[in-house]
C-alpha cells in the first residue's frame, strides 16, 4: 500500500512536471497563430498577441523575438517601400528590446541580421554600400555563438543568392552557404517547444533552383 501511494504521487508529481504553464501555452498557440497566418491580417495578429505575452512577460525575450519575426513577416507581404520599411524597423525594435533581455543569443541576432538585410534590399542602391557590411557581421557573429544554428547560414546564404553576382552574389556563391544550412537543419534539435525552427523549406527551395 505504502508503495503504490508513493507511486500514485510520485507519478502526480510526473504529470505536473509535464504540465504546461500560462506562459507556455499563450507562446505555442502565438506561434501556431503564427505559422498558420495565410494573410496579412493574420500575421499582423500574430504579432500583437506575441507583443502582448511579451507585456505581460517581461522578462522573457521569445515573445519579442517572435513579434520581430511576425513584423518581417508582414514587411514581406507589404507592396509599398515606405510600408516595407516602416515593418522591418517594427521589428528591429522588438529585436533590440530583447537584446536587453538576453545578451548574445544566436536566434536573436540572425532574426536582426535578417531585418537588417530586408530593410537595405528595400533600397539597396542607396544603403547597401554602407550598410551590408554590418548586417553579414551580426549574422556572422550569430554563427559563431551556435555553431549548430542553422538560421544564420540560410539567411547569408538567402541574401547571397538574391545579391548579384557583379557584387558577389548569385547561385554558386550561395551553393556553400546554402549546403552548410541545409546540414545544420537535417541535424538541428531545438532546446526546447518554444525555441524557433522555421527556415528548412525555404533552404531546401533555393537549393533546387
Amino acid at each position: 500500500m505504502k508503495t503504490f501511494l508513493m507511486i500514485t504521487v510520485l507519478g502526480l508529481f510526473g504529470f505536473r512536471a509535464l504540465a504546461l504553464t500560462d506562459y507556455e501555452a499563450g507562446m505555442l498557440k502565438g506561434i501556431e497563430m503564427l505559422s498558420k497566418a495565410k494573410n496579412l491580417q493574420e500575421t499582423i495578429d500574430a504579432g500583437n498577441y506575441f507583443e502582448r505575452i511579451a507585456e505581460a512577460n517581461k522578462s522573457e525575450w521569445l515573445p519579442l523575438y517572435y513579434a520581430a519575426y511576425a513584423s518581417l513577416n508582414v514587411g514581406f507581404q507589404q507592396t509599398k517601400v515606405e510600408l516595407k520599411d516602416e515593418w522591418y524597423q517594427k521589428g528591429l525594435s522588438y529585436i533590440n528590446k530583447a537584446k536587453d533581455i538576453k545578451e548574445n543569443e544566436s536566434e536573436i541576432l540572425s532574426l536582426e541580421g535578417y531585418l537588417k538585410l530586408m530593410y537595405i534590399s528595400n533600397d539597396a542602391m542607396k544603403r547597401a554600400p554602407s550598410q551590408t557590411r554590418e548586417a553579414i557581421g551580426i549574422l556572422e557573429k550569430a554563427k559563431a555563438l551556435n555553431p549548430n544554428n542553422p538560421r544564420p547560414w540560410f539567411i547569408h546564404g538567402q541574401n547571397t543568392y538574391y545579391t548579384p553576382e557583379f557584387y558577389g552574389g548569385g547561385a554558386k556563391n550561395a551553393l556553400p552557404l546554402l549546403q552548410k544550412a541545409k546540414a545544420l537543419y537535417d541535424s538541428f534539435k531545438p532546446e526546447n517547444s518554444l525555441m524557433p525552427v522555421w527556415g528548412k523549406g525555404g533552404c531546401e527551395k533555393l537549393l533546387e533552383h
